[in-house]
Order: C-alpha cells, then sequence, then structure tokens
C-alpha cells in the first residue's frame, strides 16, 4: 500500500464508498438485472452498435483497461493497483445503473445493454478473484 491502512468495521461494511461491500453490491446487482432478463426470455447480443452514451462507453471503457491494469499489478507487484481498478470498475457500473434503464422498451438496446452487464460482472468475478475475494449470489 501508499499509505497507512486504518480498518473502521463500520465502513468497511458500507454499501457507499470505496470498500469490498461496494464492489460486491454492484456485482449483484448486475446478476439479479440477468437473472431478470433471461426470466422473461431475453437473448443477449455480441455487439454494442447501439450503445454509446457517456456512462456506456465509461464503463465500457474500465472494462476493456482491466487487462491492462492486471499486468502493471503484476510487474509491480501491486495488488494496490487492481483494487484501484476494482473500485473504478464498480463506480462506473453504479453510475451505469443509476443513469440508464437497461431493460427498456427497445429490445435491440436492452440487449446490448445486457451484454454490457454480463461483461462487466464477468470481469469484476474474475478482478475480484485474482485479489482473493469471492463474489456473492445477493446480498
Amino acid at each position: 500500500p501508499k499509505g497507512k491502512i486504518k480498518l473502521n468495521p463500520e465502513e468497511s461494511l458500507s454499501f457507499t464508498g470505496d470498500t469490498v461491500a461496494y464492489c460486491l453490491y454492484a456485482y449483484v446487482t448486475s446478476q439479479s438485472l440477468l437473472k431478470r432478463a433471461t426470466s422473461s426470455d431475453f437473448q443477449f447480443c455480441d455487439s454494442f452498435s447501439k450503445l454509446g452514451t457517456l456512462e456506456e462507453r465509461a464503463l465500457a471503457l474500465n472494462i476493456v483497461q482491466l487487462p491492462e491494469v492486471i499486468k502493471m499489478s503484476a510487474a509491480k507487484y501491486d495488488p494496490s493497483l487492481l483494487a484501484e481498478h476494482i473500485l473504478k470498475l464498480a463506480h462506473s457500473f453504479h453510475n451505469y445503473y443509476g443513469k440508464e434503464k437497461i431493460i427498456c422498451e427497445d429490445s435491440e438496446i436492452s440487449k446490448e445493454r445486457l451484454a454490457l452487464v454480463s461483461t462487466f460482472a464477468e470481469s469484476m468475478k474474475w478482478a475480484l478473484s485474482l485479489l482473493g475475494i469471492d463474489v456473492l449470489d445477493e446480498m
């Protein structure tokens, strides 16, 4: 770590701010969306051609940057780089989820948004596992 870490048990369990709980909550929220979609006969797609809002682009960019951050974190023996990026990823997902209606009237946009959410979920699960953190199905 780049500085001293003070553990406050109350803050560490908060669903807001820079905590593991906040990151896990982003993952659980994505899983809830995906379950709702699969129970509604939505099909996922492998294209993102209809997406382009600022929030969609920010989330996609954080996902795309993850492999490079992992390489850099490993090369520098500095897991805090990965932890910081995981927080960025969670922030961008929460921002996206708060501003966009993922499942909407336009089924094509919904399919692409759900594909982005699915990609986020897999990326978050992978990144957290590299830090030894297991994801939860619900909170």
